[in-house]
């Protein structure tokens, strides 16, 4: 299965699986925060703008993943050190 972008997802959700009646009236949201240590989002879904779903989810990708396998390797080292080194690493 290829990988979509969150807007693409959305644009379907939003106007190809929903019936005409409902077509503008629900919306789906999604937030990441980047800063949490464990890239906790959340994710919503509203109809005609009131919030009826909400729930956190959470996105362990390589990097993540990558500090907690090092912090086991560097027990000595704080979790944050090890985060820095990793996504500072990854970004260059």
């Amino acid at each position: 299965m290829a990988r979509r972008h969150w807007a693409e997802v959305r644009k379907i959700l939003e106007q190809d699986l929903l019936c005409d009646s409902l077509k503008g009236r629900v919306r789906y949201f999604t937030t990441r925060y980047r800063k949490a240590h464990d890239n906790i989002g959340r994710v919503c879904v509203l109809v005609d703008e009131k919030e009826i779903i909400s729930m956190p989810f959470s996105i362990e990708d390589e990097r993540y993943a990558e500090t907690h396998r090092r912090k086991k390797d560097e027990p000595d080292r704080s979790l944050n050190e090890i985060h820095e080194k990793v996504y500072v690493r990854k970004r260059s």
